[in-house]
């Protein structure tokens, strides 16, 4: 059957959904500041890893980490910066989705 690029495509796709709703759902179990750091340590510690893999098997296993550990981060510092924001939710919201500009992929 082969490689088909269109299915990796759609996988793709999807990728910035797959996390959301396992991720919600422990928001409303959990503190905020509970979930940030732990998910926080897993994302700095997969990156790290990463570009180090020696192996084919290892970058994937330490990238399928990572967006474990994002698609719970995303979503808890997304809501902690809202919650906090006051009656400026706007210009923090606005802030938040525009370090994505800037290189640092947080607008998901």
């Amino acid at each position: 059957m082969g490689f088909q690029s269109w299915n990796f495509l759609h996988l793709l796709s999807h990728h910035p959904h797959s996390g959301a709703v396992p991720g919600g759902r422990v928001l409303d179990l959990y503190d905020r500041k509970k979930i940030i750091m732990p998910c926080l340590f897993v994302v700095i510690v997969s990156i790290i890893i990463l570009p180090f893999s020696s192996s084919l098997t290892m970058f994937i296993f330490a990238a399928i980490i990572l967006g474990a550990g994002w698609a719970f981060l995303y979503p808890a510092l997304m809501t902690y910066v809202m919650e906090n924001a006051g009656a400026a939710q706007g210009p923090a919201m606005a802030t938040f989705t525009a370090f994505g500009d800037l290189g640092t992929d947080w607008d998901q």
